[in-house]
């Protein structure tokens, strides 16, 4: 049913020659769409692999499976990360927590996924928007 709903909206945002491209999306990617539906001002949307990860996390064992970037016009960057287990985000989150990141940052964990926003000044949009998400 999410990824009816992720195609969807894809297909709204892109028009109807993103099929081929809605139907490759990664998890991270689909929560990322669905989000932008809800908060029009997400851009800038890179999707991770294992090459470009910058923190080389991505795949490697007990690690995210799924990552990807956005910016939004209102000065905020985040990103989505996805999860096998949910045994495997929590050690992501606890790292978070002790290694801290040097500026502000605000995480939320639903499921296996962990949606992190750099820039908190706009969070409670992202969080309403995030809690209503069908999610992989």
């Amino acid at each position: 049913m999410w990824r009816n709903l992720v195609l969807s909206t894809f297909l709204l945002a892109a028009g109807t020659s993103g099929v081929a491209s809605a139907q490759s999306l990664s998890p991270a990617t689909s929560v990322v769409w669905q989000l932008q539906a809800t908060i029009p001002t997400i851009s800038g949307v890179v999707e991770l692999t294992p090459t470009t990860d910058p923190d080389q996390l991505l795949g490697a064992p007990g690690q995210y499976i799924a990552r990807t970037n956005f910016q939004d016009s209102q000065g905020l960057t985040g990103s989505v990360e996805v999860f096998a287990d949910t045994k495997s985000l929590a050690a992501r989150q606890a790292f978070l927590t002790i290694s801290g990141t040097g500026s502000p940052e605000h995480d939320v964990a639903r499921g296996t996924v962990l949606l992190r926003v750099y820039t908190p000044a706009a969070v409670p949009n992202y969080d309403a928007a995030f809690a209503n998400l069908a999610l992989p």
